[in-house]
């Protein structure tokens, strides 16, 4: 009997599948627009990077740089000025974004609608405690079902009064190390680089595809103009020594982490410091930064809803947003 119905039951599925139909759905025309990527905050001058938006079919993800722009800047509706194209789509002005300002930028280009955005610097909290308890090992299932030990770091600060806010929280390290006994030799003196460290966390406040792709984004609505504690989890020192993942620094919005190569003939670090980085994010960035998390989780699920990445650009893509870092020491050998 359980032989029959085994049997009827391939069959069923044979028969669909014959009478099954196949239709190409044609990749749809795209209409040109421009793409604007730029974050600013005030201890950088202004750069602005320009692209166009490309079509579905396309193999390759290099951007198509446009060379020929007009981009002006405002400030509280004052014209600051004219950008001047330097290399790889970037334009620049010899100019410091400033808090609290509103900004404005037009950008326009030969067949190419023009096109606008506006964004400001929000305020970034001042006073902070954390620590970072080492004596405290707990495990944590990672991504692959396994049971790792991190360690908790606990940050509280005092939310930014009478405004609605974001924060974006990453923590990161910089080092340095003898590099004389590397082979090859290389260069890798204690200085501005900065290496991303997994984070973990289970604050309900935080965005659940943030804590997927090991980020801390999350807004003030739960703790308006209140004192806030937040808890996530990261390896011991012991790692530190050795592994790691560089913040690539480049042209993209995107998130470029790129693996440091690590080999016997790799020095130990002579020293490591750990930070918080912790970010106030205007509104637009925020709402950037959630959609492109979750999109960019989306794509290895066939069965998710697509979502667009939210844009602050008008008549075009990208991101024009605001922001202020402040790093802050945990920890230091």
């Amino acid at each position: 009997m359980i032989k029959g119905r085994t049997c009827l039951f391939l069959l069923t599925i044979i028969i669909n599948l014959s009478c099954a139909n196949f239709t190409e759905i044609p990749i749809p025309d795209y209409e040109p627009q421009l793409v604007i990527n730029c974050l600013f905050n005030p201890d950088s001058t202004w750069k602005v990077n320009v692209s166009q938006n490309s079509a579905l079919n396309r193999s390759d993800f290099l951007p198509d740089y446009i060379t020929n722009a007009e981009i002006h800047l405002w400030e509280n509706d004052q014209h600051l000025g004219t950008l001047e194209y330097t290399v790889n789509g970037n334009y620049e002005l010899n100019q410091f974004p400033k808090v609290g300002f509103k900004y404005k930028l037009t950008v326009s280009a030969p067949g190419f609608p023009e096109v606008s955005a506006m964004d400001s610097i929000p305020i970034v909290p001042q006073e902070f405690q954390v620590t970072w308890d080492l004596n405290d090992p707990t495990p944590i299932i990672n991504d692959l079902g396994l049971t790792v030990t991190r360690y908790p770091v606990s940050l509280t600060f005092k939310d930014i009064p009478d405004q609605n806010n974001y924060y974006k929280i990453q923590s990161v390290m910089r080092d340095s190390c003898n590099c004389i006994n590397a082979t090859p030799p290389f260069v890798d003196r204690y200085g501005d680089r900065l290496y991303l460290l997994e984070v973990f966390t289970k604050d309900p406040i935080v965005s659940s595809v943030s804590k997927k792709h090991k980020l801390i984004l999350f807004d003030d609505n739960s703790f308006k103009n209140q004192m806030k504690n937040i808890v996530f989890y990261q390896q011991d020192t012991l790692s530190l020594n050795y592994g790691y993942r560089q913040i690539k620094q480049n042209d993209s919005i995107r998130f470029p982490f790129t693996y440091q190569p690590i080999n016997a003939n790799t020095p130990r670090k002579d020293k490591v410091d750990v930070y918080v980085d912790f970010w106030s994010i205007s509104q637009s960035l925020y709402e950037f930064y959630l959609t492109y998390l979750i999109q960019a989780y989306n794509t290895a699920d066939p069965f998710s809803t697509h979502i667009n990445v939210r844009s602050n650009i008008v008549g075009g893509k990208g991101i024009f947003g605001g922001y202020q870092q402040k790093l802050i020491l945990v920890y230091s050998h």
